[in-house]
């Protein structure tokens, strides 16, 4: 390992003596040549220049494609993918390419690069091929690495500079999203306060209000309302102290707590088991006590929209109205008037 160290640092140098320093601390440097030998995390997007060659079949190799000599074929060789790098599992694309030129850039997808997970460093990252170009050719890495030779360098390019007006679109937007984020979480809380028990007392005393507004017959029942509306509070009030207590019981360390008394040999061991009964009854108390007071509630909403239904005005109407029924009057119009018909018709004949 430490021979494959050596080999490719050696071919690091050769191809950008100038850069040996950048390879050792990326981050101190915008330009610097990227080592073969392990995966490199990077910041952003980044340049790729040059081109290697092999002297062991004449391939030449840019940061994404290779001109394969290998086996040896005459003629011009078309370039193919499979370079020095892999873009995918280093968490990059591909955004601008010269082929040509062999300059490549490269930015990061937002997913997390595979190679950079399994060399446990930051993705996105630049994810060598060596291995594999190495296996392609049947030799080991370290031997594959001696052969290579040329300049390859990588540029960390700098975040794009926002304008003022971007910059001052980019805050409203975010002002925006925050307003209507914050809106949405009111939304939401005020819709849980709503489902829960005193919501729902707290909804049917106001729709029982209005029903009763302006019914002089029932002001002493919209006086019970406020009452009601009063029982629920302190109901409420338990509620939140019973289901905070109960938080704060462990059943499962109650539990077993009580099963190593109960099979302890210990001369006090019953003393401490019937303790732990008298915690373990109290706590089966307090679910005791909410169960009751969440009834309460529910009970209390529940006569609150009874009595909405019961005020209405509507309440009681029959299909014949009391008194003088249209339905009626009108079959009486008609058969009064059949009656007449009847009667002209017989003078007529007389």
């Amino acid at each position: 390992m430490r021979r494959r160290r050596v080999l490719l640092a050696a071919l690091v140098a050769a191809a950008s003596p100038a850069s040996v320093a950048g390879a050792q601390s990326v981050a101190r440097a915008s330009t610097f040549a990227p080592p073969l030998d392990r995966p490199t995390p990077i910041a952003g997007e980044v340049l790729l220049r040059g081109e290697l060659r092999s002297s062991f079949d004449g391939s030449t190799f840019d940061a994404l494609t290779q001109r394969d000599q290998f086996p040896r074929l005459s003629g011009q060789v078309a370039p193919r993918l499979g370079g020095l790098f892999d873009p995918a599992a280093g968490g990059l694309r591909v955004v601008e390419q010269d082929p040509d030129g062999h300059v490549y850039r490269l930015a990061p997808t937002g997913a997390q690069g595979r190679a950079c997970g399994e060399a446990g460093v930051a993705s996105p990252c630049l994810a060598p091929r060596l291995d594999t170009l190495a296996h392609e050719r049947l030799v080991t890495t370290e031997a594959f690495a001696v052969t290579l030779g040329g300049g390859l360098t990588a540029e960390a390019l700098p975040a794009p500079r926002m304008s003022s007006d971007e910059r001052s679109a980019l805050g409203w937007l975010a002002a925006a999203a925050g307003l209507l984020g914050a809106g949405a979480l009111a939304r939401a809380r005020r819709r849980a306060r709503r489902a829960s028990p005193f919501g729902q007392v707290r909804a049917a005393a106001a729709e029982a209000r209005r029903a009763l507004r302006g019914d002089a017959t029932l002001a002493r029942t919209r006086d019970q309302i406020d009452e009601l509306f009063a029982r629920a509070g302190e109901l409420e009030q338990a509620r939140r102290a019973c289901a905070a207590r109960l938080a704060k019981i462990e059943p499962a360390r109650l539990a077993a707590r009580r099963a190593a008394w109960a099979g302890s040999t210990a001369p006090d061991a019953a003393l401490a088991l019937a303790a732990l009964d008298v915690e373990a009854a109290e706590a089966d108390q307090v679910a005791v006590d909410l169960a009751s007071v969440v009834a309460g509630l529910d009970r209390i909403a529940s006569s609150l929209r009874a009595l909405v239904l019961r005020a209405r005005a509507e309440r009681g109407t029959r299909a014949v109205a009391a008194g003088r029924d249209p339905v009626e009057a009108m079959r009486g119009e008609l058969a009064l008037r059949d009656e007449a018909q009847d009667e002209a018709s017989h003078a007529l004949k007389s």
